[in-house]
């Protein structure tokens, strides 16, 4: 029972498509009177919400205390919506630094050599393709962590293919990579932390429409951190000898947005 609780919290990730806005949990409308309502770096996903969504959504969002999201985009979203003070904070990962990841889950090399990492959530053939031409290029393996929505008999593309993997060797797999090719917002993220050249495409959604496509996430990271030459929007014309990431820069930036967001939650949970 909510009652016993001083504060209920939601966040990160996508939990709040437009559909969302209809439940109980994720919105935080089961949280009882007096129950201080938080939700940190919420992603809405989208780039905008269908009309049908929006009485709802404003019901839920003006109740909840101590609001933030995880895009820029989603805040328009929101404030275009109701007049609920909404604050852009820094996904949960980012919270730790590069050391502070290597203390709690400490380097381990899984792949013997050097290699490019292929992580889509998403199928993309044409990106296969290219992933194997930059490895056979530059003489590096390919590595594939598998999603359950990759088609596995494409696997040829690839030396090695990754099932079932733990976080921990999720996160050691990119520290440990050349290159990263994904789709996957914490693809970038863990790349980002950990200094990596990495690029980003699109995940494309089946049997759903353009403006409703889960990309915003991707749009205002690249933004956020300065580095949108990342993001590859026509795989067809993939260009991989592009300059390599500042990350002097990236941190400068990631160092000020991390400030900002823990005092976001210092606040909300009154430490």
């Amino acid at each position: 029972r909510s009652e016993q609780y001083d504060a209920v919290l939601v966040g990160s990730d996508q939990i709040w498509p437009p559909g969302i806005a209809f439940s109980n949990f994720y919105t935080l409308r089961f949280a009882a009177n007096g129950v201080r309502r938080i939700s940190y770096a919420t992603s809405l996903g989208v780039s905008e919400y269908p009309e049908f969504c929006k009485k709802s959504a404003k019901d839920y969002w003006e109740k909840i205390d101590f609001l933030s999201v995880r895009e820029e985009q989603g805040k328009k979203i929101i404030k275009s919506i109701c007049n609920a003070k909404v604050e852009v904070v820094v996904d949960p990962t980012y919270l730790l630094t590069q050391k502070e990841w290597e203390t709690i889950i400490p380097n381990k090399p899984l792949i013997e050599g050097k290699y490019i990492l292929y992580y889509f959530l998403g199928e993309n053939e044409t990106i296969k393709r290219k992933a194997r031409c930059i490895a056979e290029s530059k003489k590096l393996k390919t590595v594939c962590i598998l999603s359950d929505e990759c088609n596995a008999n494409d696997c040829q593309y690839f030396d090695e293919v990754i099932t079932g993997a733990p976080v921990e060797d999720f996160v050691n797999l990119i520290r440990n990579a050349e290159y990263i090719l994904t789709d996957s917002f914490h693809g970038v993220a863990m790349s980002i932390i950990h200094h990596k050249q990495f690029f980003v495409f699109y995940r494309k959604l089946k049997a759903v429409s353009e403006r409703f496509q889960r990309n915003s996430r991707i749009d205002n990271i690249v933004e956020k951190w300065d580095i949108e030459d990342r993001l590859i929007r026509n795989p067809q014309v993939f260009d991989q000898n592009i300059k390599d990431i500042d990350y002097e820069n990236v941190d400068r930036i990631i160092e000020r947005e991390r400030k900002k967001s823990v005092e976001f939650l210092y606040k909300a949970l009154d430490v």
